[in-house]
């Protein structure tokens, strides 16, 4: 557990196995300020089932988006799209011709 200093905002780690009930008041080595600690509130969190089933439909609908931005990037730049087989040749060209593959 961290333990903030209200007064400096020094933190402290202090051993989770020693329970909140057993202690009231700190007091901060730097500072000297003494304050009381509130009890914290364990956040009830979902169980492992609700988040795998989550986390597959979060997955499974950003692979849908991609597909479909895929498919309207081919729709819409399908003209541009007749060129980059000259433009890749050329490449390979350019390539072939530094390095002398044997």
């Amino acid at each position: 557990m961290i333990i903030e200093c209200p007064k400096c905002k020094s933190t402290f780690n202090f051993a989770d196995s020693i329970e909140q009930k057993s202690f009231s008041n700190f007091k901060c080595s730097i500072c000297q300020h003494i304050w009381k600690v509130k009890p914290q509130k364990i956040k009830p969190s979902l169980d492992r089932k609700n988040r795998k089933e989550n986390n597959y439909s979060y997955v499974l609908i950003l692979n849908l988006v991609i597909l479909l931005l895929t498919i309207l990037a081919l729709i819409l730049f399908k003209e541009k799209l007749v060129y980059s087989n000259s433009f890749w040749m050329e490449f390979y060209k350019f390539f072939l011709n530094l390095i002398p593959i044997k």
